[in-house]
């Protein structure tokens, strides 16, 4: 049987603290109450005269608002048959002598480790039960069996292993004084002898340090469900007793028949895939001294239940050691040392592990709970040069997982793609010291709601929360100063945005299809010194960045208007409109609020140029008059990839997208470079159509061309057929058609060059195209697409 661990975990909290059922909201100032708990462990016997058995206890918990942490250890406790009956007490841990002016704790986090060392010549379980009723009213616990405590045998001293018990406060009224005692019961058992398999293995031998590997596994009679790995085993070379630290790699591989795998107290290191793909493993305890455990080691195996993550994994320092020496991904020693275990539901850390691997629950699509330590720090992943950090995904597609918590950890620095599709979250409590969410770290978590945010929080990486429709307003604390590319895109349940004054930079996309928010007016930090790009450049922020779009069908309901101070020398709002600037005028239309009710857009002579995007679905807005300044430009092939539409091919039509009210674009007649003829515009003599709206006041009707014509530019005609009308947009406005578009498209005879950008974007557009019969150039095939001529 697997050695299972528990946690005690005690809330003390009020309803006025309840978030929502089993969440904690951020630490309250002003306790009210004096909170703390008795606790006694009975050790009983049970046909165990023989037993030699010692206890210890360790105790860490965190008072969460003082945001002090304990840590207190106890001598062992000998459980002899002379002493079994004894009572060890962790008494009155309110600890009102820390601090003589407060009243009380609310202890959050409680874990209680029992280390036991057996030393007697039989394996040993223990069962864990609480006895009294009146705690057993105010509590909830997952008391279970635990079984196989290593006995001693050849001579050597036993290692600790830990049982662990863990409590959740479960009611919701306030408890005013100290908690009534709680007892624990401990009931000791002689377990029968596991028998040897040691004839199925094969070794090698380390002669210098008197250690061996298991190296092979042959179970000729493939009938073998229970396997023990022994302590030690004689080298039949020299006659010699060696211990067993290591089991090697592949050592079980795709063992059908293997149930319960008991492994030494002398384990320290577990080879790559050693259980890979075991189909039928239901337990297993990783002992206490197990220090190194490689990749793929327990990937894809039935393994359910809990999984007991060792205080000797400190480092995982096989795994940490890897990633700084071997880059290639495929090789990396770390790399899903859990991976794809539909089984595994819960994973409890010991008090001591700092760092997690690259993917080391990767798709665990079963696990639904991990209690993290207080003294982890990272998640370690691979590096494809030591400026450059790629994904770590440590718990990637964990589907099942519910609660992120990891506000007592020591965590700072986030790896990418850490929660990355964890479909069922709910909450996320981030470290109470954490400085950045790294990229896409709770990307497509499409049931998260809840999200905290220290106020150490510094950077959110881009695609941290990004495709989180459910994802209720986020408080973006005082001190950020980073928000990522796409950092909450999608997040259709926002209510509010709130912008902390310390914010530099806000990337590409960090608030698109935000529809839902409620905002009438946006207000951006005054020290704002970057909107837009995929990156932060402190240096050069205001450089070309054009291919962004922020506020991208955002606040669709009721924005009416940007709003910055007149002191920033970057930006500016004009009538709401919000521009970057150069010299004290606006140069470049960064966002056009989506329900301004406009019906015409005029755009200030000194704008030369837009973000793409940058008319966020104005339904509302019928007309633009184009600036004296604005250059239609086309977007090259090196340009292209900062645009997310690129298919749009120039600046005007990336401005304008789509979901648009547009149905006129003009020109005044002081532009020197462009004129407007039936709300399309052209190269002042005519011969270039540089853009046509695809949208009409009616229903049912041709678009048509100015007579001469002769080119159509890149994006002059750009839109995709899936899009065209407001029946496919996901705003909140109701889906009545503001605007129409256009069913027939007639060439004229004059044209003789279409963009090939263009040229497939009318194709696709399902409209009934006719070519003047005059023209040489082009003509309507069989399908009814426009292909060119052969002759020319």
């Amino acid at each position: 049987m697997k050695l299972k661990r528990f946690i005690m975990t005690m809330f003390v909290i009020s309803p006025a603290l309840l978030l929502f059922s089993g969440c904690f909201n951020k630490p309250k100032d002003d306790p009210t109450y004096e909170a703390g708990i008795n606790l006694t462990t009975i050790f009983e016997k049970d046909n165990c005269e023989e037993l030699n058995i010692e206890v210890g206890y360790r105790l860490s918990f965190t008072d969460d608002v003082y945001g002090k942490v304990y840590n207190t250890e106890h001598n062992y406790y000998s459980a002899t048959p002379k002493t079994i009956s004894g009572d060890l007490s962790l008494s009155k841990l309110c600890f009102e002598d820390v601090d003589k002016s407060t009243r009380g704790y609310e202890l959050k986090d409680m874990i209680i480790y029992f280390d036991i060392n057996n030393n007697s010549a039989y394996p040993v379980s223990v069962n864990m039960e609480i006895i009294n009723e009146v705690a057993g009213a105010n509590f909830t616990f997952d008391c279970e069996s635990i079984g196989y405590i290593q006995e001693k045998d050849n001579d050597l001293s036993v290692k600790t292993q830990t049982a662990a018990f863990r409590v959740r406060y479960k009611n919701e009224e306030s408890i005013k004084k100290e908690l009534k005692d709680v007892k624990l019961k401990l009931t000791f058992e002689k377990l029968t002898p596991i028998a040897d398999t040691a004839n199925v293995f094969g070794w090698t031998f380390d002669t210098t340090t008197k250690t061996a590997v298991v190296s092979s596994y042959n179970d000729s009679t493939n009938s073998i469900t229970d396997v023990k790995v022994p302590r030690t085993v004689i080298n039949e070379d020299d006659g010699e007793r060696y211990v067993v630290t290591e089991l090697g790699k592949e050592l079980f591989k795709s063992n059908s028949v293997i149930k319960n795998v008991y492994l030494p107290d002398t384990l320290t290191k577990i080879g790559p895939s050693a259980f890979l793909q075991t189909t039928a493993l239901d337990n297993i305890y990783i002992p206490e001294g197990v220090q190194y455990i490689s990749a793929q080691a327990f990937a894809k195996s039935a393994l359910k239940g809990d999984l007991y993550l060792p205080e000797s994994l400190i480092k995982f320092d096989y795994i940490f050691e890897s990633y700084l020496t071997k880059p290639d991904p495929e090789n990396f020693e770390g790399r899903m040392v859990f991976g794809d275990m539909p089984n595994l539901e819960r994973v409890i850390i010991s008090e001591g592990v700092e760092y997690l691997p690259v993917q080391a629950f990767y798709k665990a699509v079963g696990l639904k709970e991990v209690i993290f330590p207080t003294t982890l720090k990272d998640f370690i992943g691979y590096y494809n040069s030591e400026e450059s950090p790629k994904a770590t995904g440590t718990f990637h597609t964990c589907s099942s997982l519910v609660e992120v918590d990891m506000y007592n950890t020591q965590y700072q620095e986030a790896g990418r793609q850490s929660f990355y599709k964890c479909t069922a979250l709910k909450s996320v409590y981030l470290a109470k010291n954490q400085k950045d969410v790294a990229i896409a770290d709770f990307d497509l978590c499409s049931s998260l709601e809840y999200v905290y945010i220290p106020s150490s929080m510094i950077k959110l990486g881009s695609f941290a929360f990004s495709h989180c429709p459910k994802l209720k307003d986020v408080e973006l604390p005082v001190g950020l100063k980073e928000i990522g590319a796409s950092a909450f895109s999608g997040c259709k349940s926002f209510q509010n945005i709130t912008i902390p004054e310390t914010v530099e930079y806000i990337g590409d996309a960090a608030f698109n299809h935000c529809c839902g928010v409620k905002n009438t007016t946006i207000t951006l930090p005054t020290g704002i010194k970057q909107i837009g790009g995929e990156s932060y450049n402190a240096e050069n922020p205001n450089r070309d960045i054009i291919g962004s779009h922020v506020f991208y069908n955002c606040a669709t309901e009721k924005l009416v208007a940007f709003k910055i101070a007149a002191s920033n020398p970057y930006y500016m709002t004009i009538d709401g409109v919000l521009y970057r600037k150069e010299d004290g005028v606006p140069t470049v239309l960064i966002a056009y609020p989506a329900s301004k009710r406009d019906s015409v857009y005029v755009m200030p002579n000194t704008v030369v140029d837009a973000y793409e995007l940058s008319l966020s679905r104005p339904y509302y807005l019928k007309e633009i008059v184009l600036s004296d300044n604005f250059v239609i430009r086309e977007i090259s092939t090196t340009e292209s990839e900062y645009y997310l539409n690129y298919e749009w091919a120039n600046n005007l039509s990336g401005m304008i997208y789509l979901f648009s009210g547009v149905t006129k674009v003009t020109c005044n007649n002081t532009n020197q470079n462009y004129k407007s003829v039936n709300g399309q515009v052209y190269s002042k003599d005519g011969k270039v159509l540089y853009y046509a709206p695809m949208y009409s006041d009616l229903d049912n009707q041709t678009m048509t061309f100015a007579e001469g014509v002769e080119t159509f530019f890149a994006g002059a005609l750009g839109s995709l057929a899936d899009y065209t009308n407001n029946s496919n947009s996901d705003n909140i406005l109701d889906d009545d058609k503001f605007v129409y578009r256009y069913d027939y498209v007639i060439i004229p005879s004059t044209v003789y060059f279409i963009d090939e950008i263009t040229l497939g974007a009318i194709n696709y557009m399902g409209w009934e195209i006719t070519i003047d019969s005059e023209n040489l150039f082009y003509t309507v095939n069989a399908s009814g697409d426009i292909e060119i001529l052969e002759a020319v």
